[in-house]
Order: structure tokens, then sequence, then C-alpha cells
């Protein structure tokens, strides 16, 4: 990042925004460039007003332009009380909400000028930047990447020398320092020091499985991502979906250093498009295990905010992290309801979804990061056309109701895992009676019987499960025509993940056709 900073200053850019939640790295950054460029640098605050930087590294409050945001935006060009001179940097911190005000917005127009003159460069530092139009083709970015694998390792041996003389701590090396820079991938300076305080504090070494739990936490607060559990027994709890099965096994070294030394590129992902409840969600949690990296959810939903950017900056903000955690299964569920009707002159929300897609899609097609995109969708119908398009996903593959095989499998895996042998039930009988059921509702069945039996002080027997599945009406029958126009539009489309054509399954009656 630093050279990126160093080149721009040395250009004489006369406006840069570095938008972050990092102030202090981000301060350190600018800190070290301005030594670099031999630049004076200055910081103004609301609170503060101007703050020069001395030599012994700390800040001298100016006590200049403190409460007047307009005043602050003047400094850049000089004028008749010039404070800043020449060969300057001055860093406006938390800037964002006096863009709203025009005479703010003209007061930083008419500083250009003489700022490029003096060689003077503002920079807006904060954790959200909306530009007014009439700055927008002023300001360059700077990005300020989480923390690399070279960061994780400083901090961690730092701690470990702050702390040298705690009895017992052990200088992490190898392997294990290996797999605390894992753990410590997608956190912030910060919230990776206090991840390693508190392992300290609590175990007296430095543990990743601390920096793990805190890592979860920590992003689990952005609202947008959270890191899951995969679930127990990986594909092998998945019942049926042999093609899906078979394309990620295919995969699981795929981000190995021989598959890149092969000549393999990274694999994009796979859109899981199909009927409810049929089992999607849980492969895509289940490709995490056989992959062994870790598993994230992305809540598109989430991504959205009611401020004017506000939208777009969290969208910047969870994919920086995804690039951070990376390699790691990325995983979206229900992709459709996020993204329906967000292309070009659909959306009604003043262009903000059509944003959010565009920033989306381009970070699936030009990310190098190790990320696997698994999404599933329920109506894939409603998805916009770009998101469908040949190459945006490794392949495109529709689940469709499990067959009779599929479905003695699915019933064998529930009742083993509910601590029942499966080899006591009929199971060519109720995989017979559960035909056009989804795996789901062959999950519930088996529970519904299950509290039936416990309820009567018993053990649950086949007649338990017949019974609730003769009292089920599954979804092929109340939403029929829904169903056989997903096949439709599938059969030219999709590679069936069950490994049979939708003709060979359970087939509702026909119904209307969705148009392409």
């Amino acid at each position: 990042m630093i050279e990126n900073l160093v080149a721009r200053l040395n250009a004489n850019f006369s406006l840069l925004s570095m938008t972050t939640p990092e102030e202090a790295r981000a301060r350190l950054e600018i800190a070290r460039a301005a030594s670099v460029t031999k630049r004076k640098l200055y910081l103004w605050s609301i609170t503060q007003g101007l703050e020069s930087f001395t030599v012994d590294g700390g800040f001298k409050v100016e006590d200049i332009a403190a409460g007047d945001p307009g005043a602050g935006a003047r400094l850049l060009g000089g004028g008749p009380d010039d404070k800043l001179g020449k060969d300057s940097i001055l860093v406006l911190l938390d800037f964002q909400p006096y863009l709203k005000d025009p005479v703010v917005v003209r007061s930083l127009r008419d500083a250009l000028t003489p700022a490029r003159e003096r060689m003077n460069t503002g920079i807006f530092l904060g954790a959200a930047l909306e530009l007014p139009p009439e700055l927008r083709r002023e300001v360059a970015e700077i990005e300020l990447p989480m923390p690399d694998a070279t960061d994780i390792e400083r901090t961690i041996a730092a701690t470990v020398e702050a702390n040298k003389k705690m009895k017992g701590l052990m200088v992490p090396e190898g392997e294990r320092l290996s797999h605390l820079i894992e753990a410590g991938r997608g956190l912030t300076a910060a919230e990776l020091e206090n991840a390693l305080a508190l392992s300290l504090v609590a175990h007296r070494q430095i543990e990743a499985s601390v920096i793990s739990g805190e890592k979860a936490r920590a992003i689990k607060t952005s609202g947008a991502l959270e890191i899951l559990k995969p679930p127990a027994g990986g594909l092998d709890a998945v019942g049926g979906l042999g093609a899906v099965k078979d394309w990620i096994r295919t995969r699981a070294r795929a981000f190995s250093p021989e598959a890149k030394a092969y000549g393999l590129p990274n694999p994009k992902g796979a859109l899981l498009a199909g009927i409810p409840g049929t089992g999607k969600s849980l492969a895509a949690k289940a490709a995490a295990a056989t992959l062994d990296i870790p598993l994230v959810r992305l809540d598109v939903g989430a991504l959205f905010g009611g401020l004017v950017g506000e939208s777009e900056s969290n969208v910047r903000a969870a994919l920086k992290t995804i690039d951070a955690i990376a390699p790691c299964v990325v995983m979206i569920d229900e992709i459709e309801k996020a993204f329906a009707g967000s292309s070009a002159g659909r959306s009604g929300d003043s262009g903000t979804s059509s944003r959010v897609l565009g920033s989306f899609l381009t970070w699936t097609q030009e990310h190098e990061s190790p990320v696997f995109l698994i999404a599933t969708a329920n109506d894939v119908t409603s998805l916009p056309p770009e998101m469908l398009r040949k190459g945006r996903w490794d392949t495109m593959l529709f689940v469709d109701l499990p067959s009779p095989a599929e479905r003695i499998e699915i019933l064998r895996i529930h009742l083993a895992i509910r601590k029942r042998d499966p080899a006591k039930f009929d199971l060519p009988h109720l995989a017979a009676l559960t035909d056009g059921f989804s795996g789901a509702e062959i999950e519930q069945a088996i529970i519904d019987a299950m509290f039936a039996a416990f309820s009567d002080g018993r053990e649950i027997a086949g007649e338990d499960i017949v019974a609730t599945i003769r009292a089920t009406v599954p979804l092929s029958k109340t939403s029929r025509e829904q169903i056989q126009a997903l096949r439709d539009w599938a059969k030219s489309r999709c590679v069936m993940a069950n490994g049979v054509k939708p003709a060979e399954t359970s087939a509702p009656a026909k119904g209307r056709k969705v148009a392409s």
C-alpha cells in the first residue's frame, strides 16, 4: 500500500481517500509515506483542529480550525494565514458528514489549484466516504489491505517480545506459527492484537483456537459475514447429489501448491439451483470440509444500508475481508433473494442494487484470491441474466427431488444421525412412500415420528415414520407448477446434480413454462 501512496504523492495528487476502520494503522502508513517523500504531515479533526507531526513521532495540537470543517478544507490551499506551507500532507479525519455541506465542498474545490501549486495533498481518512458529484473525479482512492501473512507474523513476534518475561511462553515456530497466521487472516491489526492478548490471559500461550474464535466473533459483528463450522462427515453427510459430490471431490486439492504448479487456475465455484429442501445448502457447507478450508457465509441482503453509499462501502469491506481470509469457501444461500431485479434499469432503489450487483460480479470475475464460491438458488429464473452467463461459474447444477435410491440413502443418514440402526427399518418401503418428497421433508418425517414415539414413552418404529409420511403433503404437490417450470428451465442450462434427468424423478403434472 505504501508504494501506491508514495507514487501518488510524488505525482502531486491533490486529493486522496483511504476508507478503513483501521485509523491507527492507516495513520502509521501515511506517516511512513510522508517520511519517504520528505513531506510535512498534518491532521485535521473536528474536535482537535489542526495537529502537526512532531519529530518524536507525536502530534502537536495547533488549535486551528477546530469545529469548522470549512476552515479545515481551506487549510489545504494556504491563504493569508498559511499554516501548512508547501510540500505538506493534510489528513482530514472523518470528513464524510461535512461533504454534504455545499460551502465545505466549494472550499475544497477552491483549495485544489493552490494546493497543487504548493505540492500539498489532502487525504480523506475514515470508515466511510461517499463523495459528492463535484469531487468524484478529483479524488483517487488508496486501498489499505487487511494485514497479510507478513504483518500477522510481525504482530505475533512483537507480542511475544513484549511478554517474554511470562513464564513458559513459547515462541511460535514452524507448523504452529503457520496455523496462527492462518487463524489471524481476516482480522484487523487491532483485532489481532486483542485476540493475542486474550489468548495470553486465558492460556499463557498464543493459541490458534482463541484467534479463530475471536475472528468468528469479529466477522459476525459485520452483519454480512459469518464463519460457520462445516457439517460433521462432510459430503458423506449429504444424501444423493452424486454429480455435486463428484464435482467437489475432483477439486479437493484445488488450492494446493501442487495444483498451482500443475498449471491449474483457482476454481470459481458453482451455482446450485433447484427445488427447496433438496440439500443444496448442506452440500455447499460440506464442500468446505472436503476442501479443508474455512467456511464463510455471505449474507448479501445485510450489505444493503439506508445511507447513501453505505451499501457500496459494505460490499467493498466484505469482499476485502473475504480476500484476506482466503483460501475459503464462501456460501451465498438463496442468492436470488438478494439480486432478483438488480439488472440495469430494473432496480427501484436509485440504482443501489445494480451497483452492488456490479461490484459483486466484478469481484467474482477479477479476484485472484483462492475463494471457492458456492451459491444456492430456489428460484433461479429470477436472477439477472449477467449472473447466469457462461464463464461466471465453473458449473451450474440443478438439484431435483431425490430418486428412489437417493431417498434410501437420505433415510439411512438421518436415522443414523439420531442414533437409530437403519437396518431395523424397511428403507425401500419408506423410500417408496416418500415418492415426491424432498430431503428436508424426509428428515422432518423422521423427526415427527420420533416426537410421537417419545410422547408415548416407547422406541420409534417403522409404523411411526409411515404415519408421518402419510400425514405430509409434500411441496411437489402444493407447488407442482413452479417445480415443473424450474425443471423445464434447467433441462438445457444445467448439469443434473442427481445424475439423472428430471423426467426420471417423480414428475408432478406439467405446468407453465418460464421464459428464458
